[in-house]
């Protein structure tokens, strides 16, 4: 494993590359705070880095590799958000994310909300 990234935008670039590689396990390890909260589109929010990793390797398994961009970031002290983009192909998912990402006791940064929806309108 890599050692913890210097801020939250290396961390995200390490988030696509474990996802790429299936490795779950270290996301959970390596990007979720211990109390994350994960908001899928159409699901009840995932509470806690354990049950983040189920859910992503149910995920992962549907959909194969993900498309992951950034599309704007800012950091305030320990605080930091990045707006980016999370496309499943297989799935036929396209969406936008908003993570927010706190600086830990240790100095690490850690995603403890991660929120992404489907560019798709809801059906009326």
């Amino acid at each position: 494993m890599q050692s913890q990234p210097a801020n939250a935008v290396a961390l995200r670039e390490l988030f696509d590359v474990y996802y790429a590689e299936g490795r779950i396990n270290e996301i959970g390890e390596v990007f979720y705070a211990p109390d994350a909260l994960l908001l899928p589109p159409d699901a009840e929010p995932v509470r806690g880095r354990a049950a983040i990793v189920d859910f992503l390797k149910g995920l992962r398994e549907q959909s194969g590799k993900g498309v992951f961009g950034v599309m704007r970031t800012a950091t305030e002290g320990g605080l930091a958000y990045i707006a980016g983009t999370a496309a499943f192909p297989a799935l036929g998912l396209d969406c936008v994310t908003l993570e927010t990402y706190e600086r830990q006791a240790d100095g690490a940064w850690k995603c403890v909300v991660d929120m992404f929806h489907s560019r798709k309108p809801a059906a009326r």
